[in-house]
């Protein structure tokens, strides 16, 4: 029987276990993050000592948020050899930055080329526009999809699909992560983002939803009010098309005979079952610019 325990961490970290594979993903674990301008809304205490058992670790994309430089130098001095899947492309490449957190085996990883993380278990990477990548994961009869801070049109998300074929899990984002809107009403702004998570899934037709990447608030006071319009994990439950069950600490089992089920028709919905500690607020010092590039006196957003 295969099975896939999911760890939620913080925000959009999570330990994925799969097979004899346990990748984490984008650990922002504490303190803040753009020079200061988000916070974490909870504190997990178990996420280090959990990021630190993992067998590899994935960056999706150079945002402070996913590559957060202080969490990646703990894990690092925890376990330096945890194998790390390095984004190169035609016009970046990750691994140097990775291998200055204290990494010892960083390996690249290409775009759209499957990449084996054991003799069970593979990964292919998946770039959109800008700097956001999804990634691709079989285990046997598994198929997962981390896909992120992605934003694509429908049809671009039907075509994704066809591609990859079904899928069992999908990791998305259903938060706003701009600098400043100019809206009227934030109810309006939480429609949108309902809408946009309503389309994914939709168009991807997963049996499973975990929403993530989600989980910060804004701390300047030039944003301070957007906090108003972000969404919450509880309320996917009555205000999408999606079923609400399970709990983020669930292992997913299945057997071969199950191997072909017939797919939901509504996706269920994961969380977590015991919240997280709510931040401290006052604890979470500015811990400065992560972002190749940028300077201490860069805006936050």
């Amino acid at each position: 029987m295969s099975s896939v325990r999911i760890h939620y961490l913080n925000h959009a970290s999570l330990l994925v276990e799969v097979g004899r594979v346990r990748i984490l993903f984008d650990p922002w674990l504490e303190g803040t993050a753009f020079s200061g301008g988000w916070g974490l809304r909870y504190d997990n205490p178990e996420a280090f000592d959990l990021g630190a058992t993992a067998t590899h670790l994935w960056i999706s994309h150079w945002h402070s948020d996913h590559l957060h430089a202080p969490s990646l130098a703990k894990l690092a001095e925890r376990n330096p050899d945890m194998v790390v899947l390095a984004n190169v492309s035609a016009n970046f490449s990750m691994i140097d930055r990775m291998e200055s957190f204290g990494f010892r085996d960083v390996r690249p990883l290409g775009e759209r080329e499957p990449f084996e993380l054991d003799d069970e278990t593979t990964c292919c990477r998946y770039p959109t526009a800008g700097i956001d990548n999804m990634l691709h994961i079989r285990s046997g009869s598994w198929a997962l999809l981390n896909y992120n801070d992605c934003n694509l049109p429908a049809k671009a998300i039907r075509s994704l699909r066809r591609h990859i074929g079904p899928l069992d899990i999908l990791f998305t984002n259903y938060n706003h992560a701009g600098k400043l809107f100019d809206i009227v009403d934030d109810e309006a702004r939480k429609g949108q983002l309902r809408e946009i998570l309503d389309l994914t899934v939709e168009a991807l037709e997963p049996t499973r939803v975990v929403p993530f990447a989600s989980n910060h608030y804004y701390r300047t006071s030039e944003s301070a009010d957007q906090n108003r319009s972000t969404r919450t994990a509880r309320c996917l439950a009555s205000k999408t098309s999606m079923q609400w069950q399970g709990s983020m600490s669930d292992t997913l089992c299945r057997g071969s005979a199950t191997k072909s089920s017939s797919r939901l028709p509504r996706a269920r919905v994961f969380t977590r079952e015991r919240p997280l500690c709510r931040t401290k607020r006052s604890r979470h010092t500015t811990t400065g610019p992560q972002f190749p590039g940028t300077s201490s006196s860069r805006s936050s957003p």
